[in-house]
This record gives structure tokens, sequence and C-alpha cells, in this order.
């Protein structure tokens, strides 16, 4: 494991352990993304996303095709255009 991607890792996994702790996922364990990624050299082409779980001891591998990054990007579009600004980001 290289350095930064043991950063990466180590960040995902403080961010698990506050979700832990929120209320909003206790009938749940969520993720927390590690890193991304492109795997275009074969088909069928996908993005992945690596993420960790909230209780630190599994690694997840979550691959999407084109049409689903087009619709995730179009959704997280609408939610950062809705985003609540924070008194810190004014």
């Amino acid at each position: 494991m290289d350095s930064q991607y043991a950063e990466l890792l180590g960040n995902a996994l403080k961010g698990a352990s506050a979700l832990k702790k929120d209320k909003r996922f206790k009938d749940s364990v969520p993720l927390v993304p590690v890193s991304d990624g492109a795997l275009f050299k074969e088909d069928p082409k996908l993005v992945t996303i690596t993420a960790v779980s909230a209780k630190g001891d599994e690694l997840y591998e979550i691959a999407f095709t084109k049409v689903m990054v087009a619709d995730i990007v179009a959704h997280f579009s609408e939610y950062l255009a809705k985003w609540p600004e924070d008194k810190e980001e004014k």
C-alpha cells in the first residue's frame, strides 16, 4: 500500500468512526469513500469508488457504468445547488 493511499484510508477511517456515532445511521453501516478510479481498458468500462465501512473492517469497490455516473452527477449537482451554506463557508 503506498503512502498516499494509506493517508486516504486513514482519513476515511476517521470519517467512518464519526459516522458510527451519527444517529441518522443507527440502523445501517454507512460507507465512507477512500478513493476513486476508472477502468477503461476493458469492457464494460467502469468508474469505481473504493469505500470503507464505518466499522473500519471492510473495503468495498463500488462500480458505475457511464449511465449510472451521468445520473449520479445530475443528482449530486442538484444537491450541491440546494446545499445550505455553513457560516464558515461565507
